[in-house]
């Protein structure tokens, strides 16, 4: 379900962090949508999400730049959360595309396959040889500027709630963490020392290291 006190904790180690050593991508970061968000994004997917994922989208809304060259990542290695309207549509436009790719004597079979993906459960990666395909329960969490990113698994099973990640050209890989929980922890435990020194305060956007 998610540690949403685990939640809280790291995603405020984050927000403190940004705040002293780079407030650029401090400020870029939406205000949160509240119970609003939550209520958009699980009706959006027709389920209730885990309880950690819904906590933070009361704390924030994604990192939204007015410009999009100065977008920084949050997320090692090039990734930042969309803002609930963006995942919004990208959630809607992959499925979208998908139907669209596929000729219509295909869709029966196409449907099949996608209630089979469906039925497996959360965390199990997307399969290797195979057109990239979408399934509801896959929400766009956070992407790359490029037509990937990072997607949170909805399939029910022990890894509900899990991260994945997709990209234009291959199915969802993963998981690379076991929760969103997990994620900010990650990144959190990154900030003091990215690339193995302690960073001056910097008043421009700010890219995690991967190192």
């Amino acid at each position: 379900m998610g540690d949403v006190a685990g939640l809280r904790e790291a995603w405020g180690a984050v927000e403190r962090w940004l705040a002293v050593h780079a407030p650029r991508t401090r400020e870029a970061v939406a205000r949160p949508g509240g119970e609003a968000a939550v209520a958009e994004v699980e009706a959006a997917v027709g389920a209730a999400l885990p309880e950690d994922v819904a906590e933070w989208y009361r704390l924030a809304g994604g990192v939204r730049f007015e410009v999009f060259h100065l977008a920084g990542q949050l997320i090692p290695p090039w990734y930042d959360p969309y803002p609930v309207d963006e995942a919004v549509d990208m959630w809607r436009m992959r499925q979208e595309v998908l139907a669209d790719f596929v000729p219509a004597e295909d869709q029966e079979q196409l449907e099949g396959f996608l209630r089979d993906i469906s039925a497996l459960p959360a965390g199990t990666p997307g399969p290797e040889h195979d057109l990239p395909v979408w399934i509801p329960a896959w929400w766009p969490f956070a992407g790359d500027g490029g037509g990937g990113g990072l997607l949170i698994d909805l399939r029910a099973g022990p890894g509900r709630g899990s991260v994945l990640s997709f990209d234009r050209e291959s199915n969802p890989r993963g998981p690379l963490w076991p929760s969103l929980t997990a994620l900010w922890s990650d990144v959190a435990h990154r900030l003091p020392t990215p690339n193995g020194a302690v960073p001056d305060p910097v008043a421009e956007v700010w890219n995690p290291s991967s190192e």
